[in-house]
Formats: C-alpha cells, structure tokens, sequence
C-alpha cells in the first residue's frame, strides 16, 4: 500500500495526472487486487465477537435508538433560519468591503474571488 501511495504522489506532481483519475485508478487496483486475492488485498474484518461479559449496545445504536429532539428536527422554518444565517455570514463581508472599499479594492477583489461571486 506504501508503494501505491507513492505512485499516486508521482502521478499527481511530476505527471500532471488529475486527482480523480488517481482516485479511480487506485479504487480500480483495489477491486481487481481484492477479487485476485492478493496479500494486502483483503478486507478487514471489524466484526469479531464481543470480548466483554456485558452486551450493551455501542454508542452509535444508542443514538440512533433516541427520538431526535424537536429544536433539531427538520422543519421549512428551520430550514429557513438556517439559510438566512448562514447567508448572512457569508455575505456580511463582501457587502461591507465592497460598500466602504470599492470594486477596485485588492481586498474587495480577493473577497468576490474566494466567495465565488459572478461579478
């Protein structure tokens, strides 16, 4: 696995290769290493048998065995707040420099680059 990382590591910087066409290449390797049945290949096993006496449930069952509270259930008036506030945030800045600053401003300029603006 080492020796993969390492050829996706040259792929990426000294070929120019994109990150997905890594990706998929080692996803590919994976699958065709697993189905050959190579060492290093094999899936890991994660559900062995319980080593204590007491058999409580894990933590994530006991989370998801509780009623979700009704302050974070999903309502159109949460979603609503939600996106009011987080727009909110988003574009406070870039409101306010480009009201006190200009369009012209490097600051200005960097703010529209990095929220993606279409101006």
């Amino acid at each position: 696995m080492l020796v993969l990382a390492a050829l996706a590591f040259i792929a990426i910087c000294f070929f120019g290769i994109p990150f997905p066409i890594v990706i998929a290449s080692a996803a590919l390797l994976g699958f065709l290493g697993h189905a050959a049945g190579l060492e290093g290949f094999e899936a890991s096993v994660h559900a062995g048998k319980a080593t204590r006496t007491e058999e409580a449930p894990a933590a994530h069952r006991r989370a998801f065995d509780r009623a979700i509270p009704d302050h974070v259930k999903p309502t159109f008036s949460r979603l609503a707040k939600v996106t009011a506030i987080g727009l909110t945030i988003w574009l406070a800045p870039v409101v306010a420099l480009f009201a006190t600053l200009g369009r012209q401003n490097v600051f200005t300029a960097i703010t529209l680059f990095n929220s993606r603006w279409p101006w």
